[in-house]
Parts: structure tokens; sequence; C-alpha cells
């Protein structure tokens, strides 16, 4: 159970980043009223094919920044220095219950990416009351998910 509250950063990576080393899991994590100027992800989780685990309950509301990579990322294909070994075993980590509500952000290069396994698809992913002035290359791209709904995303585009 973890709560991250009232926190504004200047620049960052991600505003939440969970991940990639998930072999213990991660659950319960709620983020609010947190503000960014400068961030890559707003909301990233990553994992890889050797890392098992799991990611459940993650629940981000009020937060606003001003430029962001993307809005949020689901990545369980992260390799980093381990790709250039054989994979001995594998433990797919199950991702699922992720809400983002009431979040927003002036400038965004792509709103959504979410790519699950396969053979584990991310689940259960809601946005509702979710803006995001300017998208500037791609609005979303959802693979191997199950029960995404990003029917309260609201995207504008830019000038031209």
């Amino acid at each position: 159970n973890v709560v991250i509250r009232d926190c504004d950063l200047a620049s960052s990576e991600s505003m939440l980043g969970v991940g990639s080393e998930l072999s213990g899991g991660i659950r319960n994590v709620w983020m609010t009223r947190c503000r960014a100027a400068a961030v890559n992800n707003m909301v990233i989780v990553k994992t890889g094919r050797r890392r098992g685990g799991f990611v459940e309950n993650v629940w981000v509301d009020r937060c606003t920044a001003k430029n962001v990579g993307q809005v949020l990322k689901v990545f369980t294909q992260y390799v980093a220095q381990w790709g250039r070994f054989p994979d001995f075993e594998i433990r797919r980590t199950p991702i699922r219950t992720i809400r983002l509500s009431d979040c927003s952000c002036v400038r965004a290069r792509t709103a959504v990416l979410l790519e699950g396994d396969v053979r584990e698809p991310v689940r259960d992913v809601v946005l509702s009351d979710v803006t995001v002035d300017e998208v500037e290359d791609r609005l979303s791209e959802v693979r191997n998910c199950q029960d995404v709904d990003l029917r309260g995303l609201r995207l504008g585009f830019p000038d031209g």
C-alpha cells in the first residue's frame, strides 16, 4: 500500500514509475494531486518476460502535467541489459486494474501506449476525465489487452 500525494516535479523520467523489477509484486498504489512541468511518462508500468510478480490496483487522480511523452504507458517487453542472455525461465507479470481519473496535461507526444504480453494480457484499464490539450504524434496504441476503456480520454490537436 503506497500513497503519493501533493508532489511537484520540475522534470523527471516519470511522475509514477512502476517496475521494471517486479518479481515480488506491487499492489495498491494511489497517486493524487501531483503536478509536473515535463516528464517522459505521466504513468509507466514496465516489466519483462523474466520478472514475474504482479501489478494490481494502481490509481492516479487529480494529477496534471505540462509536457509529457505519454500519459499512460504499460510495456511488458522490457529487456534492458538482460536482452543479450538466453531465457532459462519465463515468468510473465499479470498487470490489472489501472485507473486514471481527473488528470490533464497540456501537450503529449502520445496519449496511451498499452502493450501486454499475448499470453498474459494487461487487464482492466480505465481512463475517466483525462484531458490532453495537444497530442503530437499518435493518439493511442493498445495491444494484447482486455477490458480497456478509453472513452474518458479527451484529446485536442495542435493547430495546423
